[in-house]
């Protein structure tokens, strides 16, 4: 007999497929996490050798880069790219803070939160659109 879904149920017993989950959700965690901060000690490296202090659209550009192409990076090679970019981040903040310039720390600093506060704002204005139609 031939069946579009297979078989049906497998007689994998439940405890064998809660083990499989953990550890591929630990798998992708920890390697979501080994790629960002990876990623980081590349930029922090980079950013170092390159010493971009005399341009700060430069380093702001540069770190904006970082993150897109962490999180591009990390969702080729099937990792959480949000977990990567969150300990990219918090790698960089930490490590690339001194080897940018005193003016491009402020304004990287101003760029991101004002990035930010603008992404925030089409996320709630495209919740709201969307709750609207749904009701209509």
């Amino acid at each position: 007999e031939h069946s579009i879904f297979g078989s049906g149920c497998s007689d994998t017993p439940t405890e064998n497929v809660w083990k499989e989950i953990g550890f591929g959700v630990m798998v992708k965690l920890f390697g979501s996490i080994a790629v960002g901060i990876g990623l980081a000690i590349i930029y922090t490296l980079t950013l170092r050798v390159a010493r971009l202090q005399h341009s700060q659209f430069v380093e702001i550009l540069y770190i904006s880069m970082s993150a897109y192409l962490t999180f591009a990076l990390s969702e080729k090679v099937h990792c959480s790219g949000i977990i990567a970019t969150l300990f990219c981040s918090i790698m960089m903040g930490i490590y690339t803070k001194p080897h940018l310039s005193k003016q491009g720390q402020l304004l990287a600093s101003f760029f991101v939160k004002g990035f930010a506060t603008m992404a925030d704002t089409g996320i709630f204005l495209l919740v709201g659109v969307q709750v609207l139609t749904v009701n209509s």
